[in-house]
């Protein structure tokens, strides 16, 4: 099956499908016409793949220089609501939502330092509920 044929069978169901960029560009090496096609051209693509409105995105590389303000105005001009980041965190309610935080799982990765880090930022937001 193709590309376009798996994300229309998938669609619908427990999935959502967003938008990575036309050519996997890093945004901070872009000007800003080329910026807007890498994003408007792929949030249209998914778009006219799933026949509706794409608004999810996963920036290329995502590091701290990727996540702009300008990158940001970008997507939310093309409908996007969230876009993920490469930059590990926990998600928070003051979280931006335009620059989600995500832990990148890969054969090097220490799951037990990435459960520590949530476990602390978990303690200290329960003490803070409670504080209130």
């Amino acid at each position: 099956a193709s590309q376009e044929e798996c994300i229309r069978a998938l669609n619908g169901g427990s999935f959502d499908f967003g938008a990575h960029s036309s050519s996997h560009t890093i945004h901070s090496r872009l000007s800003p016409s080329e910026l807007e096609c890498e994003i408007v051209d792929s949030v249209n693509w998914i778009s006219s793949l799933t026949s509706e409105k794409c608004t999810l995105y996963a920036y290329p590389n995502g590091g701290p220089r990727d996540v702009t303000a300008r990158c940001q105005t970008l997507l939310r001009h093309a409908g996007v609501t969230h876009a993920l980041t490469t930059q590990p965190d926990i998600v928070q309610a003051k979280t931006n939502p335009l620059a989600v935080p995500r832990y990148c799982i890969g054969p090097k990765t220490n799951v037990r330092d990435i459960l520590k880090g949530s476990q602390r930022n978990l303690k200290t937001f329960l003490l803070k509920a409670i504080d209130r």
